[in-house]
């Protein structure tokens, strides 16, 4: 019966140390070698609902706002522009019809408007600029002859 009882015990060892054998991953995990059931499945995203979006401020609300289309009767015809060519025409249509109100919104909007206008002194300096640079050209020209 000790013997049966050995073998029993014998075999429950091996048949443990099989077991734990088994139970040790095939795939061995460390420094950038996560857990197999922790790394992300393929296709899948570590972030799936991505960056929020942020809040628009007050500007590109309005910007959004005025670029949206329309369609007007304009002479018996319906043609599409944007809201902010809608105002612009009825403040021209405004002051033409003599409103003192539009006349000084009309002309400060277009005394605002500087970006297109060239300056004098602008163009003053980047021809001395430009002509400085042809006298270090033509020095340098020279001494290399």
């Amino acid at each position: 019966m000790t013997d049966e009882t050995d073998k029993l015990d014998g075999s429950e060892d091996e048949s443990s140390s099989n077991d734990s054998t088994d139970k040790q991953p095939k795939y061995k995990t460390g420094f950038k070698k996560p857990p197999k059931h922790t790394q992300f499945k393929p296709g899948q995203s570590g972030n799936p609902n991505g960056r929020p979006k942020r809040s628009k401020n007050m500007n590109t609300l309005l910007s959004n706002e005025l670029d949206e289309k329309i369609v007007i009767n304009e002479k018996g015809k319906r043609i599409t522009i944007t809201k902010r060519e809608t105002i612009i025409k009825r403040l021209v249509n405004e002051a033409a019809n003599g409103n003192q109100q539009a006349m000084r919104t009309l002309l400060s909007m277009n005394g605002n408007d500087n970006d297109t206008q060239e300056t004098p002194i602008a163009r003053q300096s980047d021809e001395e600029i430009f002509s400085n640079l042809v006298k270090r050209y033509n020095s340098s020209s020279d001494e290399e002859e």
